[in-house]
């Protein structure tokens, strides 16, 4: 069946349209960032080694850097927790990878049930784009456009 409305039955309506609108939108479930998360070195080298490009040159790098990050997200800052210096290689190049404590404010621009997307506000990093994808509510993992191959895992800690 379908029903016609007259236009002024449809302005009558508009208000209570609106607020199911409202409603939907005030639903949609967005991950929760908010806590602290570690990386995983395990869970990263597990999804590098089943991509078909893998290197074993990448993976000795990788196996060197992943694991050490910690971030904390309140609702709006996000810190990098600050590790010591270490020395890396790859492909017979050594240099020092530095992590210092420092935090930006961020703002979320996107979400869905599954992804949350965030622009950090940061002189250093202004207008970066970083898109967290969550297998669950403890798991999320993100990449850079450039190495689609490379993703790093985090799980939450609290």
């Amino acid at each position: 069946m379908i029903i016609r409305l007259s236009p002024p039955h449809t302005l009558a309506l508009l208000p209570l349209l609106i607020g199911s609108l409202t409603l939907s939108q005030a639903t949609l479930a967005c991950p929760d960032l908010i806590g602290t998360w570690k990386s995983s070195k395990e869970i990263s080298l597990q999804y590098y080694d089943s991509t078909p490009d893998a290197i074993a040159e990448v993976r000795h790098f990788l196996e060197q850097i992943l694991g050490r990050t910690e971030i904390t997200y309140t609702d709006s800052t996000i810190r990098n927790h600050g590790k010591e210096p270490v020395e890396v290689e790859i492909y017979g190049q050594t240099g020092i990878l530095r992590s210092e404590e420092r935090s930006a404010n961020y703002e979320m621009i996107a979400c869905d049930d599954a992804s949350v997307t965030i622009r950090i506000q940061d002189s250093e990093f202004e207008g970066t784009e970083v898109k967290a994808h969550f297998i669950d509510e403890n798991t999320y993992w993100y990449t850079d456009e450039e190495l689609p191959d490379i993703r790093e895992y985090f799980l939450r800690r609290r």
